[in-house]
């Protein structure tokens, strides 16, 4: 056998030997040889979605990287869990302990995740819901108790009420259009967006650059007090425009609005 042949023989056998020795690491650290559709696409495209549910839920405690998370109302006694996705994302890992429902995301290895979670709870329930997600958007529309949602730069849309609500975030948007007696919003870069109701006892935004809205329209009388360093502030529905620090109203209601350079304005909710 010449050199040249000897060599691409050497080349083949070591060629197998790699690829051998990955599928055993792959076999290893993915639990079996299911671990490989991390690295798989769905067949034709076609979405996967799992399901599971659970029973005398009384909190949610979520931890997600990438994967959108979408709260609603749903029929029957027990809370529905349902994932899917299209590039064979893992479905997230659940318990459930003492009434404590724990959900957490795997992390992706070899695809870009694009998981999407909706969980159905069951009328009436009001569990308390605490929430963190890197880059997820997060959107409730069940009702809740105490919430507590933390982001890096996933949205968060509240559309359902409760009794306190906690929401913070590095860039993502917040928007609140729900009743809650206590409000405590925070973002770096992000816009907040909130409504003062009847049923408000107080509302605490702050942010660093981004914008802060907060409708008044449908509020009791309340008491306001801002500042900003080198935003605008202005109250659309008198139509005045204030300084970097104000303080107006006699109502009972606090509201505390804090920017750097992001601007404050009171506004109907739809403006």
């Amino acid at each position: 056998m010449s050199n040249r042949n000897f060599l691409t023989v050497k080349l083949v056998v070591l060629i197998i030997l790699l690829a051998a020795a990955l599928l055993t690491a792959f076999y290893i650290i993915g639990g079996g040889w299911s671990g490989l559709k991390l690295f798989s696409l769905s067949p034709s495209g076609e979405e996967l979605s799992s399901g599971e549910s659970f029973k005398d839920v009384s909190k949610l405690d979520i931890d997600l990287l990438s994967y959108s998370l979408d709260i609603v109302e749903g029929e029957g006694d027990e809370t529905v869990v349902s994932f899917s996705s299209l590039s064979g994302s893992a479905a997230p890992l659940y318990t459930l302990e003492d009434g404590v429902l724990s959900i957490s995301e795997k992390p992706s290895v070899g695809i870009k995740p694009d998981g999407k979670l909706i969980l159905s709870l069951p009328r009436g329930l009001e569990p308390n819901i605490d929430i963190d997600s890197a880059s997820g958007s997060v959107s409730v529309k069940a009702p809740g108790s105490e919430l507590d949602i933390d982001t890096t730069s996933g949205s968060i849309k509240i559309s359902a009420g409760g009794r306190s609500l906690k929401a913070a975030s590095v860039s993502g948007s917040i928007t609140i259009d729900a009743c809650f007696e206590t409000q405590e919003l925070e973002s770096v870069s992000g816009s907040i967006k909130t409504r003062l109701d009847r049923g408000t006892r107080s509302i605490d935004a702050e942010s660093a650059s981004g914008s802060l809205r907060i409708s008044v329209s449908d509020a009791a009388p309340y008491t306001l007090d801002f500042e900003s360093i080198s935003g605008s502030v202005r109250d659309e529905y008198s139509g005045m425009s204030f300084g970097s620090t104000a303080s107006w109203g006699g109502g009972g209601t606090a509201v505390s609005a804090e920017t750097i350079s992001g601007s404050i304005r009171l506004c109907d909710w739809s403006a």
